[in-house]
């Protein structure tokens, strides 16, 4: 009855108890706002922390897709074609075509000995925001530890927050591909894209600081390497906005925040910190001179959200906040 809901847009069967699901052992979440939302018009987020097989496997670990505003924000790079040996197919299926973050510049491993299963570590709804952590120690090759932790309210923002750390200095770079039809403009270590609406606008701003903090944005480059694509047809690749985030060092911390809303809406980075000792987070921006953000922690399967601003997402489940 649920899917019939579903595929009928809600004229038949039986409306879904919640808008989202973790596939914990998969090693997926998706999450999508309430279900008066039409689908032309809901929001929709995917989130891919699975290695089991080499099968179809793309060195895509930790990447999501985003649509939210009628229209698709946050892509994949697709596959081009089934070609080894073409450099189209092989930048299709590397690190830095994916919404994650990439070390050294080289790709996430693809071989079947370095297969992690699922690295979801807690997932579901808390205080009017969804949320999903995973976790991954890449003991070859890179030998660092990566925790990324998605917070996310549809309908106006999403938090990507990653945290890795190795005994040997490495570059770290935080990748967000865009759609196509959206146009990019960088203001210092912010970047604008307006939506299709003409109304609203995208931002992306960084919100804690890093020294050394470098940004780049790119668009169908082909040198020195192959950044800025996607294949939305099979054999094809179409030229797309790329943003990153680049620090480096033994550590990296990076907090990000995606943001919808009016285009006359002063929006402000206010600050981001971690606790040590308890892995918390603590993230919070200024909207129209007020502040918003939440707080964040997991202790075993135990994790709390909490929102300076809560607005209840309708047909949520408010008392699953560790799935």
């Amino acid at each position: 009855p649920e899917l019939e809901f579903v595929l009928s847009h809600g004229e038949r069967g039986r409306q879904p108890k919640t808008a989202y699901t973790i596939f914990r052992q998969s090693g997926y979440a998706v999450f999508r706002s309430d279900w008066s939302q039409t689908p032309a018009n809901a929001a929709y987020l995917f989130f891919a922390a699975g290695f089991h097989s080499r099968t179809h496997k793309q060195a895509d670990d930790f990447t999501f897709e985003w649509a939210d505003h009628g229209c698709e924000l946050v892509i994949d790079s697709g596959k081009f074609r089934y070609d080894k040996k073409s450099p189209h197919r092989q930048y299709a299926m590397s690190t830095r075509a994916h919404n994650t973050v990439e070390i050294d510049g080289r790709d996430y491993s693809r071989y079947r000995l370095d297969a992690f299963g699922s690295a979801i570590a807690a997932g579901g709804m808390g205080d009017g925001a969804y949320f999903v952590e995973a976790q991954v120690d890449r003991k070859r090759f890179f030998q660092t530890q990566h925790r990324r932790v998605l917070v996310f309210q549809p309908g106006r923002w999403l938090a990507v927050i990653d945290q890795l750390s190795s005994p040997n200095p490495h570059t770290y770079t935080q990748w967000f591909h865009l759609a196509p039809d959206l146009a990019v403009q960088r203001q210092g270590r912010e970047f604008i894209a307006a939506l299709p609406d003409g109304d609203n606008v995208l931002r992306i701003l960084p919100l804690k600081s890093s020294g050394g903090l470098e940004t780049s944005l790119v668009r169908g480059q082909t040198e020195p390497r192959l950044q800025g694509w996607t294949s939305l047809n099979y054999g094809e690749l179409t030229p797309n906005h790329a943003v990153s985030y680049t620090t480096r060092g033994r550590e990296a911390a990076f907090v990000t925040l995606l943001w919808l809303g009016d285009r006359r809406d002063q929006l402000l980075p206010a600050h981001a910190h971690f606790d040590e000792d308890s892995a918390a987070i603590h993230v919070r921006w200024q909207l129209n001179g007020r502040d918003e953000g939440f707080d964040y922690s997991r202790n075993g399967q135990e994790t709390k959200l909490t929102l300076l601003k809560s607005l209840p997402l309708a047909q949520g489940d408010p008392d699953s906040v560790a799935r």
